[in-house]
């Protein structure tokens, strides 16, 4: 008896064995990994590192004039701008010249947030940030413009391409991510940044958040066959997650814009933290303007109506001041961008809430 027991038990294991063979195997029934492939990854991605650290420091160098009495020069910021010009999109690139000099002129002023365009006014700090004379954050319009306008349409430019390990590297490059995907940007090695950062900060690290269904379509994309359909169509997904993630920030900010007003009496810290979250709304919206129409679900008119209700319409005029003067009168505009964006985007109401949420603080992910 003993003996056919034994028998038993190795036929077991061969069946178990082989049943397992055929999951990895069959190509109708393909086994996706669970990790990213990293293979060739740093090789891939030189050029967008080089990105990366070009912007890391255009940013901490404009931020720098949040500074009370901190002065930059046009020549300055004009100066780390150029290492990335080649991968600005042409007509965004006109903006920011009119952005630098708006910034240069505010900085080393110092505002306030009843002041309106008119005179001399130049703006300047107040609250710890550096706003122009219209009370709009030159710094945002730079920094978040670039998201849309430099790293997102890049990476679109590059899915438009066959997608192979090196684009789908480049664009996890661009992304903010890397091969380890931490869900985090409070890392101690790796963390992620640019939209991958804002990407975990909406993301309850449950396994069904955006940054994990872009972790999902990334590992998708890597394992498929170069060039085959579906590691094309899991590069668009990504793409699509994306732009989501950053809309989704846009509504945490719009948040952050009423809540912060809605008192009777907001404080200054209270009304530079709200116009502060404002200049993110529409530096991202202002940035996504330019990355081409069919590589974004949001159109060109839909932007413009956004940009209109928060009174920054793209070439102007801008009076936005008034949402922040006169709150009272102004924030239903505010909630009426979260209601459109929720709208075009087809957010649950259960998502609207967790956005308000900055996740990766909340949980105090490492």
């Amino acid at each position: 008896m003993f003996r056919n027991v034994l028998l038993l038990l190795a036929a077991l294991v061969a069946i178990a064995v082989f049943t397992g063979c055929q999951s990895d195997d069959n190509p109708t029934n393909p086994v996706t990994p669970v990790t990213y492939d990293s293979t060739g990854y740093a090789a891939a991605t030189q050029g967008e590192f080089q990105l990366r650290s070009q912007m890391t420091a255009l940013v901490a160098l404009l931020k720098t004039a949040r500074q009370p009495g901190v002065r930059l020069s046009q020549s300055e910021i004009s100066t780390a701008l150029l290492p990335l010009s080649s991968s600005i999109d042409p007509a965004f690139a006109s903006q920011l010249v009119k952005y630098v000099a708006e910034l240069a002129d505010a900085s080393g002023g110092a505002h306030s947030w009843q002041s309106r365009p008119g005179g001399s006014a130049n703006g300047g700090t107040f609250g710890g940030y550096l706003f122009n004379e219209h009370g709009l954050e030159m710094e945002q319009m730079i920094d978040k413009g670039l998201y849309g306008a430099m790293f997102f349409s890049k990476a679109s430019d590059i899915a438009d391409e066959s997608v192979n390990r090196q684009s789908i590297h480049r664009m996890l490059a661009l992304f903010g991510a890397n091969p380890g995907f931490p869900n985090t940007d409070r890392a101690l090695v790796n963390p992620d940044m640019l939209a991958a950062a804002y990407c975990a900060r909406r993301d309850q690290n449950d396994g069904k958040g955006m940054y994990s269904q872009i972790r999902r379509e990334f590992v998708t994309a890597m394992s498929a066959a170069e060039g085959s359909a579906q590691a094309k169509s899991a590069a668009m997904q990504v793409l699509k997650l994306w732009e989501r993630a950053i809309m989704a920030t846009v509504i945490n900010y719009t948040y952050t814009v009423i809540g912060e007003l809605s008192a009777s009496n907001p404080s200054d810290s209270s009304r530079a933290l709200a116009m502060h979250a404002y200049g993110e709304c529409v530096g991202f919206l202002t940035g996504w303007r330019y990355v081409n129409a069919p590589q974004r679900t949001i159109t060109t008119e839909q932007i413009d109506e956004l940009l209109l209700l928060l009174k920054a319409p793209l070439n102007g005029p801008w009076t936005c001041y008034e949402i922040w003067q006169l709150p009272a009168d102004n924030l239903s505009r505010v909630v009426m961008v979260r209601e459109r964006l929720q709208d075009i985007y087809g957010f649950s109401d259960e998502e609207m809430i967790s956005f308000k949420t900055n996740w990766v603080a909340t949980q105090g992910r490492k």
